[in-house]
Parts: structure tokens; sequence; C-alpha cells
């Protein structure tokens, strides 16, 4: 009788051998599920009530309380951060009230503290001796105008001097402004649940609205939500497993995609479960700006209200003159499609 190669098995143990495999296959997927963690909120936030963690904007939706007027004045910070037209106001505004005040005390030694000042009532002559406090702050000096005794003129001294510091404050702070390095990351305003392969994914867009080269773009999302009833209710973080976390170039845009796999924490749930879970999409990136050689970021979240189920991002690049291009005021442009 022929010796057995054993290459035929019982059927038995085939099916054995088959729900093994599926058992270690799906463990492994467990097992690759992001763990769950805390990235600086904390973990009893939703016992205060729900709300928004991260402003679209990047800005943490956070108001400290508590501190005193001195310790919670943080002018440099205040001055660097401020729009804009803000910073001018402030620089506008500082100026007219300290040669305001300058004029003032210049009145208290008298109408004939500044020669040609006029002596027709109290607002002209005011007035002189707010412009000449200009004149003084500025080391301008028409000439017309010019201090008269011993007290004056120190106030001149003191007026002049003041001048000076303020014009080096108000260059430190213009040059600081221009020189910090911030980044102008387009992110589309609604983030879609696409199509993606076999199953589904996450995708928002971003681009770099400004013409510097940046290298070495780098994203992280983080989904928290709040699971629990009662006393056990409680807001977890888990860290979104990417297609792509990491890119050379900015070129263009980048379409982030998480696929929604059974190792997702969006795996098996609907617009409706993730705005009772109060559910929340954090973007972290960061990049390489050649121009300042420094590291810049940017940040925004997506909330629950803020995602659009069966949808697929529009085309928006394109070329001309033998150029690629880009249309960034479509970013946002998406079109309906059936999910999987």
């Amino acid at each position: 009788m022929p010796r057995s190669t054993g290459r035929h098995y019982p059927t038995e143990v085939s099916e054995e051998t088959n729900i093994l495999a599926k058992s270690t296959k799906t463990s492994r997927r467990n097992s690759s599920r992001p763990e769950l963690k805390d990235p600086g909120f904390g973990t009893r936030v939703a016992e205060r009530g729900l709300c928004r963690l991260l402003n679209r904007d990047g800005s943490f939706n956070v108001r400290k309380t508590g501190l005193g007027f001195w310790e919670s004045l943080h002018p440099y910070n205040t001055l660097l951060t401020m729009p804009w037209w803000r910073f001018y106001l402030v620089v506008l505004g500082s100026l007219m009230l300290v040669n305001m005040l300058f004029g003032l005390v210049y009145l208290s030694f008298g109408p004939r503290a500044i020669s040609g000042m006029s002596m027709h009532g109290f607002w002209p002559r005011f007035w002189d001796a707010f412009f000449f406090s200009v004149q003084t702050f500025t080391s301008v000096g028409y000439g017309h105008l010019a201090p008269q005794g011993f007290g004056p003129n120190m106030i001149a001294t003191f007026n002049a001097f003041v001048g000076l510091m303020a014009f080096a404050l108000s260059t430190g702070l213009l040059f600081a402004r221009f020189a910090r390095p911030t980044a102008k990351i387009v992110f589309s305003d609604v983030a879609i649940v696409a199509p993606y392969r076999e199953t589904s994914g996450l995708e928002f867009r971003c681009a770099n609205a400004r013409r510097t080269q940046l290298v070495d773009i780098e994203v992280r999302l983080l989904f928290t939500e709040v699971r629990g009833t009662g006393a056990s209710r409680k807001r977890v973080f888990a860290e979104l497993a990417l297609e792509r976390n990491k890119v050379n170039l900015l070129a263009l845009q980048w379409i982030v995609v998480h696929p929604i796999d059974e190792s997702s924490p969006l795996w098996q749930k609907s617009s409706t479960d993730l705005k009772e879970s109060d559910a929340e999409v954090m973007v972290m990136l960061t990049a390489f700006d050649e121009i300042f050689a420094q590291t810049v970021h940017a940040r925004t979240s997506y909330k629950a209200n803020e995602i659009r189920w069966g949808a697929r991002f529009t085309d928006i690049l394109g070329h001309s003159e033998g150029r690629m291009t880009i249309d960034l005021s479509g970013i946002d442009e998406f079109e309906k499609v059936e999910l999987v």
C-alpha cells in the first residue's frame, strides 16, 4: 500500500485552520487600533460640558480666568499676534495719547512756556503744545515753537528721550512681526467621507496659500469623542492612521486620507453617531519653510456637522501656458457620490 505523502488533510482540519487564520487576522487588526490617549486637554473635559476643543483658525477654544490683570498682561505677545490693522491703531493711539499728556504738562508751565504759542484760549494753546510735543517726540523741530525756561526745557528733554525709546520699540516690534515665521495653510471648510479603495475614507484638503516653498510636510489627526453615560461619561482620544502622513513637497494640494477600516474609531459609525458623541477631528500640520529656514505650524479641526458623508472633492488642478495651476477658490467644492 503506498505511503501517504501528507498533502491531503481531513475537511474538519481545513475548516479549523481557516477559522484560526481568520481569528489571527482579526486579532492583528484589533491590535493595530490606535491607543487611546490624552493629547493635553484632559479626559475629564466632557464633565464640564460639550464644546469645541480646537477652533477652525487653529487657536485653542479655552478662556483662562483666575489671574490678576498684571499677571495676565502680555503686551509683547499681544502686539506680535494681533492683526496688522489693530497693531497700527495701537501704535497711532499710543502716539496721540503720549503727546497729549506732554502737551498738558507744557501747558501747566503757563502761556509763555513755549515761544510762538497761541494766546487765544485753552484749546488753541493745547494744540500748539500738542504739536510741539509731536515735533520733539519725532525729532522733527520746525523752529516755529521752542521751549522757554528751565522747566519746559527739562520736559522737552524727557519728551525726546521717550520718543527715542518709543521709536526703538516700534521698530523692533515691526521687524519681529515681519520676521516671525508663520504658515498660511488653507484647509477645506469641510471634511468628507468618500469612497476609498474597497471601503471609505475620511478626507480633507489643504494647500499652501503663499509663494513660499514648504518641504517635509507632516500631518497628524486626533479623533476625540465622548463615551459612556452618567458617572462613566468621559472624553477619549485616538490618533487616526493615515494613508500617508508625510509628503516631501506642498506645491499644489494635499488630500489627507484616513482609511475607515476595522481598526478605525470611525468604523461602522454614521453622521448621527458622531454628532451624539460630540466627535471632533483635530488636524495638526508641521512643515519646514525654506524662506525662514524654520519649522512652521498650522492647525484646524472638524466637528461632526462639518463632515459631509458620501462626497468627493472636485478637481481644482489644471495646466496653463506650460505650467501647472491650482484654483484655491474651489478648495471647498465637492460633489455627491455613493458610498460603498
